[in-house]
């Protein structure tokens, strides 16, 4: 399925742990810095860190200090997950008159930033907005329109241990998924693989490498365990459980 995919969100309750344990798997992750939403949330503070790719990017997010009133807070009492999906726009004001024409419901337009990690006092920023419904299960599926995009894909935060390259695949209880993510014209070809039910709609992700060798190399310094069934690598116990972490080599297009 070819989807404009920006990145997906990893929801965890210890965002602290969770980066050292995607750490361990070879992966260059930025420090945790305060995400400004733009929605207007008084209750909660999101920390975000990120596993940046050329292409896109896995944020690894959690929340802090009473998250009852966070556009986020429903995700803070269930399990661990692939939580967020959003995609990339040109112009979200354009996008989200798009979907409205075609009867869907989605949320306002926010003005969101974050620091940039390797530009001190500098912040990254963005135009976001969500869909409300028909929605993903247990997923935030929502747009983005970055106002920064060369400093937030910079070369200096792509290059990893383990030779990651991005997002190849994603796996989904789904056989269908809502319309609006459906047949897009440009974006990311992603592999979409079967897997049983589940309350998420993403739950598994599928990394591709430039080398596998450089992969396993740093999965064995460090101690993971994984299996290599045909030519991808499984991670036997990955950073969430019951999410499923396979690497593979790709090079994106």
């Amino acid at each position: 399925m070819r989807l404009p995919l920006d990145h997906v969100g990893i929801y965890g309750s210890d965002i602290h742990a969770l980066r050292r344990a995607f750490i361990r798997l070879g992966f260059k992750v930025s420090e945790p810095v305060k995400l400004q939403a733009g929605t207007g949330d008084q209750e909660g503070e999101q920390l975000s860190a990120h596993i940046m790719f050329p292409n896109s990017y896995i944020e690894l997010t959690s929340l802090r200090q009473g998250p009852e009133g966070h556009h986020l807070a429903a995700f803070a009492n269930q399990v661990d997950a692939v939580r967020i999906l959003v995609l990339a726009c040109e112009d979200a004001n354009a996008e989200r008159h798009r979907l409205v024409s075609a009867g869907l419901r989605v949320s306002p337009v926010f003005d969101a930033s974050r620091p940039l990690e390797h530009k001190a006092g500098l912040e990254a920023h963005f135009r976001w907005f969500s869909l409300q419904s028909p929605a993903l299960r247990g997923t935030l599926t929502a747009w983005v329109e970055h106002r920064s995009r060369a400093d937030v894909f910079h070369p200096s935060l792509t290059a990893h241990p383990n030779s990651a390259t991005g997002i190849f695949g994603l796996k989904t209880p789904h056989s269908e998924w809502p319309e609006p993510l459906m047949g897009a014209q440009s974006g990311t070809d992603l592999e979409l693989r079967p897997d049983s039910g589940s309350d998420v709609s993403i739950t598994g992700l599928t990394i591709g490498v430039k080398r596998m060798a450089d992969c396993t190399a740093v999965l064995e310094h460090n101690g993971v365990a994984w299996q290599k069934p045909r030519s991808t690598v499984r991670i036997e116990t990955p950073p969430i459980p019951g999410m499923s972490l396979e690497f593979s080599e790709w090079t994106p297009s």
